[in-house]
């Protein structure tokens, strides 16, 4: 076993008992970023080199409407920080026309990236979003139940908005894959360009799809029982949405 992956070890066990202390710290959302990318950049360079992580990766959606609200072009968007956004020449000031835009934050977007991190085939095939396991005073601590809890209230409502940014901000993405992480369990779940494309004008139908995925919810763990390794159901999932083209699921 390399030292590196004995390294992988103790952040495993860390997040698996974190939810477990009394340290207020290590039930925190953003004091986990540091070991979660070191898991995912482990995990993800065992599946391929044409793979980067980037955390806390802002999409920003445009919108051009009149001063009376009608919208004048299709949504668009950039994957560009928001100070850039400032900087973009708005109609506004002269022509009566409002520049709007909204951001959302993942907590890591996975790229496929061909070629370099820079590149015209750059993907986003994957967003990943993870919370901390919770305990409240004097309850017994059921984490799977929690967990599955967490997935269903917070991480799918937060995800399909972030998700309508990817399709938005990359064009050439027909699928875009979300893995919801709470402690070690985990669930995934997929929204295809198409269905959305052809549902999203319909009345309640961001509600009805966040009802519909939390019926599905099922809680699976991130490693096996011994806690050395990923979960053979884990890495094959993950390793699935990164498959030789063209069998890859969002091309």
């Amino acid at each position: 076993m390399d030292v590196s992956f004995q390294r992988i070890q103790k952040i495993f066990k860390a997040i698996s008992y974190h939810g477990q202390t009394g340290s207020s710290n290590k039930r925190i959302e953003a004091s986990w970023y540091e070991l979660w990318f070191h898991v995912l950049i482990h995990l993800c360079g065992r599946i391929s080199k044409e793979i980067t992580i980037a955390p806390q990766y802002t999409l920003i959606d445009f919108s051009l409407r009149t001063q009376s609200g009608d919208i004048l072009s299709e949504r668009w968007s950039l994957d560009v920080n928001p100070e850039d956004a400032a900087d973009t020449d708005q109609p506004a000031s002269s022509g009566g026309l409002v520049l709007e835009y909204e951001q959302v934050i993942p907590d890591f977007c996975v790229f496929y990236t061909p070629g370099g991190w820079i590149c015209e085939n750059r993907r986003l095939p994957l967003i990943i979003e993870i919370k901390p396991m919770r305990q409240h005073m004097g309850e017994a601590m059921d984490t799977q139940r929690n967990s599955r809890n967490v997935i269903k209230n917070e991480i799918i409502p937060q995800t399909l908005r972030q998700v309508t940014h990817g399709f938005a901000a990359y064009s050439n993405m027909s699928c875009i894959h979300v893995f919801c992480v709470v402690g070690h369990f985990w669930h995934t779940y997929q929204i295809s360009r198409e269905n959305y494309e052809a549902e999203k004008s319909k009345s309640k139908y961001m509600e009805t799809l966040t009802r519909k995925l939390r019926e599905e919810v099922e809680i699976r763990n991130l490693f096996d029982d011994s806690f050395t390794d990923y979960s053979a159901d884990f890495f094959s999932t993950l390793a699935a949405i990164f498959v030789e083209p063209p069998k890859r699921p969002w091309y």
